[in-house]
């Protein structure tokens, strides 16, 4: 007997209902709205049309070719395979329950479409539909989305909706013409507004839109959603309806949440129109929507109680908002992360564990790369992203690669990031993700109290001052702290954000040791031709119109790292970067000041700078007199751990805190702030700090 036919033998085989088959000259074409496939043979369309009207879940394969030989019983093993392996059918239990027993007939008729909905996604679908029947729905609103989300429900099988607020009766004539048990509840309020108390039979809540929906929304937010309950609202953002999320117990996010990151992506006065709403308690002035698309709003808040209630599908305002615009109807779904400002639902901040610095060994795998960057777009959206968009489709990705990322930070302030890379774009996204996650963070202040870092030498905890931590922070409004970037870090992975931060640190130290009067070199640039990175960038600096020096300050530097500062001759352009290789340091520095130089001329403005927080305020490179010279030292490369030993053999530690809130490492970004102190004194304040990404720029 055939393997393929064993294999499917025992199955129950019921097709997709979006699945077509097509004749192709030389076999049958199989083909969904995700895909398709080709089985060649002369006599594949022949039997597609025998078999396919049986894959109905019913009988199993061993039933169905019972009396067939074992030949053609090979060939609808094959078929059967075939469309299981690809999804375009399911194996369905034995045990499955008929519709009419557990719904009974009358309903099972009725309702058959929305059941034949869950059973094309997943199993149990009769089970399914019930739970969404039982469910009672309260519909808060008395507009033309309130009036359709009403009826949607009753049409689509729920037994029991309650409206609160004035109805237009569609809801309770369509319950009355179903032909099943089905009631249009109207429940009144003990006062002006609903409660929870007003609210207690109801599963889901839907404020389904109209001028007060903000207002009344935030009021049962901050009176706690009861156990139980799922609260879902539809409201007016501007020139765009907003539905969603779903807020209840084990949920992630709520509408304050969604309102911080709307707030923070608007370019217009659509936030302050919102919060004059919840604040003074009138009524919201923007035209909500009406007539047909008023329906489409009401229609899809009633899907997502579907969705919610069945699980046939991800409820799309679960952990996410829909966004839709009022003028174009065009609709896009965007995941929200919980904000960390957020007083209803504050995630936990991320304890920062012991790591392994240095990396395994091995090449870059731009794939890899590529698609850590993939997995993290989620931080990058237009309307609730933690940032808005990527600004570098345009740009001349040449002789580096720029990507400029546009955001508003926590204070309020719009900000345009760039990062440089040698190779290609997604690198230089990433690095781009991580300074604007460091800009980010550094302006959040979520945290009071005192700060306790893991010491990078000993992993011992040790006491710092807040101010040290946050420079950007309330603690630091007295200015006890240089505000600077310098020390913190970010990465995909916690590893990587402390030596990003940890070699920003130290190339801090070394910079201001190097100003302080510690011995500075100039490297020979024409020693530098063997290597194709850094003669690709002293030449791309060339082609620029730039003469590029490169100060060697590892006399300078902390642990035995190696710091390289590139400046440009003719003007106060520089940047630093520090590694245990003193190759990547040197690529990294010249990377960055050839970035500098090509994105002021490629924006026309010779002022543009990266838009990161100051490195060191209004530091002049050309104050830091080589006091000799020196060529290249591409060999030299140490390891992480070996820098710490050496900073630990000086009398000094490393301290690393997780700065920032807990929704940028819930989606792999890590910020990280490394602290320099001298370890006699590290369970009080700090003696030496640095701060910002592991390549700097002035």
């Amino acid at each position: 007997m055939s393997t393929a036919f064993e294999s499917v033998a025992a199955t129950r085989p019921r097709i997709r209902r979006d699945v077509l088959f097509t004749a192709a000259y030389d076999g049958v074409l199989f083909h969904n709205s995700s895909g398709g496939f080709k089985i060649t043979s002369p006599s594949a369309y022949r039997l597609a049309t025998l078999l396919v009207p049986f894959l109905d879940g019913r009988r199993t394969v061993a039933e169905l070719c019972a009396k067939l030989p074992d030949p053609q019983r090979a060939m609808v093993g094959e078929l059967v395979g075939a469309l299981m392996a690809r999804g375009f059918t399911r194996d369905i239990p034995a045990d499955e329950a008929d519709p009419a027993t557990v719904l009974g007939a009358d309903v099972a008729k009725r309702f058959a479409s929305q059941i034949g909905y869950i059973d094309h996604y997943t199993d149990r679908a009769p089970h399914r539909f019930a739970a969404f029947r039982d469910s009672t729905a309260a519909v808060l609103g008395s507009g033309p989305v309130a009036h359709a989300c009403a009826l949607s429900l009753v049409r689509n099988g729920m037994a029991r909706v309650a409206v609160v607020g004035t109805t237009d009766g569609a809801a309770a004539a369509e319950a009355a013409q179903l032909g099943v048990p089905s009631t249009v509840d109207e429940w009144s309020t003990a006062g002006a507004e609903p409660t929870w108390d007003d609210l207690a039979g109801a599963d889901v809540v839907l404020v389904a839109g109209g001028p007060d929906a903000a207002r009344l929304t935030h009021r049962l937010l901050a009176a706690g959603v009861p156990a139980g309950t799922t609260l879902v609202p539809a409201w007016t953002f501007g020139g765009h309806a907003v539905v969603g999320p779903a807020t209840g117990a084990d949920r992630r996010g709520c509408w304050y949440c969604a309102m911080l990151r709307l707030h923070a992506n608007d370019g217009g006065g659509a936030a302050a129109e919102v919060w004059r709403t919840v604040a003074v308690g009138v009524p919201s002035t923007v035209d909500g929507p009406t007539g047909p698309l008023a329906a489409m709003i009401g229609n899809l808040l009633a899907f997502e109680v579907f969705r919610l209630t069945t699980g046939a599908l991800p409820a799309e305002t679960d952990g996410a908002v829909i966004v839709q615009d009022l003028e174009s109807l065009d609709v896009v779904s965007e995941r929200l992360a919980p904000h960390p400002s957020c007083v209803y639902c504050p995630p936990t901040p991320v304890p920062l564990d012991a790591v392994t610095l240095d990396p395994p060994p091995g090449g870059e795998d731009t794939d890899a790369a590529a698609a850590a960057l993939a997995a993290r777009d989620v931080l990058v959206q237009p309307h609730t992203g933690v940032f808005r968009r990527y600004d570098d489709e345009s740009r001349d990705q040449s002789p580096v690669k720029v990507a400029t990322l546009v955001f508003t930070d926590p204070a309020g302030t719009p900000r345009r990031i760039s990062a440089f890379d040698v190779h290609h774009l997604v690198g230089a996204r990433t690095r781009v993700l991580a300074h604007a996650a460091v800009a980010y963070a550094d302006r959040l202040g979520v945290a009071a109290g005192a700060v306790v870092g893991r010491s990078l030498v000993d992993g011992r905890p040790v006491d710092l001052p807040r101010a040290e931590v946050e420079p950007f922070g309330a603690a630091n409004a007295d200015r006890a702290v240089e505000p600077s970037r310098a020390g913190a870090g970010a990465g995909f992975d916690p590893a990587a954000a402390v030596r990003d931060a940890l070699a920003s640190a130290l190339a801090s130290a070394a910079l201001r040791a190097a100003i302080a009067g510690a011995p500075v070199t100039a490297v020979h640039l024409d020693t530098l031709g063997d290597d194709p990175e850094l003669r690709f960038l002293i030449r791309a600096a060339a082609n620029l119109g730039t003469t590029v020096d490169l100060l060697d300050l590892a006399a300078a530097a902390p642990g035995g790292a190696h710091v390289l500062l590139a400046r440009h001759r003719d003007d106060p352009l520089w940047a630093v970067a520090a590694d245990p290789s003193w190759r990547a340091a040197a690529v990294r520095a010249l990377c960055d000041l050839v970035g500098l130089v090509q994105l002021r001329q490629q924006c026309g403005d010779p002022d543009a700078m990266d838009g990161r927080d100051p490195f060191l305020m209004d530091l002049d490179p050309h104050t830091l007199a080589a006091t000799g010279t020196t060529g290249h030292r591409i060999d030299a490369a140490g390891t992480w751990r070996g820098v710490l030993d050496a900073v630990a053999a000086a009398g000094s530690d490393a301290v690393a805190v997780p700065v920032g809130g807990a929704d940028l490492p819930a989606y792999g970004l890590h910020t990280v702030r490394v602290v320099l102190t001298g370890r006699a004194e590290r369970t009080g304040s700090a003696v030496g700090t640095g701060r910002a990404v592991r390549t700097d720029r002035g």
